[in-house]
């Protein structure tokens, strides 16, 4: 199957550089060069080098003071939070203030000073926009060279900003000594959610001719700190499941804007990171390699997730094998032949209304457009994940089907055996999900991560195990196309459970 099926997702910036500039960056480019870059949220007073997080929320910042203002990290691991989110026109310059920020609630009324710790993930998510359009006004310059240099003047104090912001701060402490110190970015409490990376590595990209005609000795510095960035992503973070292949996507970016292992004294360059993505596996970093063949499944396709995160993996080794093509010529489907059937598998999740079954945590939806359709199978197993879905076809109003699924792999819930059911237009008893606030809020841990949210029996109120990463899967015992007996032992109780499931059309 032709690359170019899965691929049609990546990056608009192939493109972007023919797009006209937009009236908002306009309107930046003549409010003047500072426009941007002073909108940063960065620690502009106390030049904080030490972050402090306690319960995923940070509670302080300190350390030695760097020698120019440092990137502020986000204030929380969950995005709840009851403000709003300031656009970034309505932001002021240079702000740090201890006691947090100025933000409206989402209830209405006045701004009020909000400690970091309950702005959710919105420092992030500023940070990343002002440095999006940045990389917009930097292919403007790109486009229209000395003619736009207000532009590039723009980019570049926000380029300036943030890599020697990043370069000059620590990776986070977190107080309750606990697996958080083994999650955090740089930008983010995630490094999968260092959502600023990807644009800042575009932007060095865009402005690296401008930078050493101008500023000849700031690209070692960027440099310097794209890879400590890099370093970060390979040394934490989640190995073997969706989190590995997005660091693997970050590393690489990085590794596309670097220099030969030959320019730096530690010989850590382009080819060295390529290799890293390759074929070096870490603890907490697997290369691509080494994850597709534990990931996904040799006889199935199935990745070893729930199906919400499953797709998550797909779309990111398809970025991430456009990627290494065009920087490599290495075609990562010709190395690694399962992805093929991967992405043919993923139909396999579907009910006949087109929609993902939703166990674990996922939220239903279709398949993205880009991925090859296939009839899916009248039966289908995944023993990897624990899961099996009959069907007696795929029309949406006539057809009927059932899914069964217990807790194996990663991003599962503790259900027992979980069934959905769909006749003729309807499903019946759908799986709730992951919820409103994702799993670190407390209607995930009580409730939908849990045996009440789903199709399943309870044992005497008491059932339940480890959710998340999860090794309690269902005995399929026999089962023809259009039925399955399963047997669970519920670990709680120890409680055996046999169900038989079958459909008549």
């Amino acid at each position: 199957m032709k690359n170019c099926i899965y691929l049609a997702i990546l990056f608009a910036a192939l493109s972007a550089g023919t797009i006209q500039a937009s009236s908002r960056i306009d309107a930046f480019v003549k409010e003047g060069e500072y426009a941007l870059s002073d909108r940063l949220l960065m620690y502009w007073r106390s030049h904080a080098t030490d972050v402090y997080v306690r319960d995923e929320a940070v509670v302080e910042v300190g350390g030695k003071r760097a020698p120019s203002p440092t990137v502020m990290f986000e204030g929380c691991r969950s995005h709840a939070t009851e403000y709003i989110r300031p656009r970034i026109e309505d932001l002021p310059y240079k702000s740090e203030d201890s006691r947090g920020l100025f933000l409206k609630p989402k209830s209405g009324g006045e701004g009020e000073w909000v400690p970091y710790g309950k702005t959710g993930t919105m420092i992030n998510s500023i940070n990343t926009e002002i440095v999006k359009l940045a990389c917009e006004a930097a292919r403007e310059y790109v486009k229209r060279g000395e003619a736009a240099e207000d532009y590039a003047r723009l980019a570049y104090w926000v380029l300036d900003r943030y890599l020697l912001g990043i370069l000059q701060r620590n990776v986070p402490i977190d107080l309750n000594h606990g697996h958080m110190q083994t999650l955090f970015g740089m930008q983010s409490m995630e490094t999968i959610h260092d959502n600023s990376l990807a644009p800042c590595c575009e932007l060095y990209s865009l402005m690296k001719e401008y930078v050493r005609a101008n500023y000849p000795k700031r690209p070692a510095q960027y440099q310097a700190a794209l890879k400590k960035w890099a370093d970060v992503q390979i040394a934490n973070g989640v190995a073997d499941n969706n989190w590995d292949i997005m660091q693997l996507n970050a590393i690489l970016d990085v590794a596309c804007v670097l220099e030969p292992d030959e320019s730096y004294t530690d010989r850590k360059g382009r080819e060295y990171y390529i290799d890293v993505v390759l074929h070096r596996s870490s603890v907490r970093n697997l290369s691509v390699c080494d994850l597709c063949a534990k990931g996904f499944d040799q006889q199935t396709g199935i990745w070893w997730e729930c199906p919400g995160y499953s797709l998550v993996t797909l779309k990111d080794l398809a970025k991430f094998a456009v990627k290494l093509k065009a920087q490599t010529g290495i075609d990562l489907y010709k190395k690694i032949p399962i992805l093929d059937m991967a992405f043919k598998a993923a139909n396999e999740y579907l009910f006949p209304d087109g929609y993902l079954i939703g166990f674990g945590d996922t939220h239903p939806g279709p398949l993205p457009d880009d991925f090859p359709k296939v009839e899916p199978s009248p039966f289908f197993y995944a023993p990897n994940a624990s899961w099996l879905i009959s069907r007696s076809g795929m029309d949406a109003t006539n057809d009927v089907a059932f899914a069964l699924n217990a807790s194996l792999g990663n991003h599962q819930h503790a259900n027992g055996i979980s069934l959905e059911l769909y006749a003729r237009g309807y499903r019946i008893a759908p799986d709730a999900g992951i919820g409103w606030t994702l799993y670190s809020g407390d209607d995930y841990k009580e409730y939908y991560s849990q045996f009440p949210a789903h199709n399943t029996v309870m044992v005497n109120s008491r059932s339940t195990y480890q959710v998340m990463k999860s090794f309690h899967p269902f005995k399929l015992l026999a089962h023809g196309d259009n039925w399955a007996t399963v047997s669970f032992r519920e670990p709680a109780t120890g409680a055996m459970q046999q169900r038989t499931t079958a459909y008549i059309k």
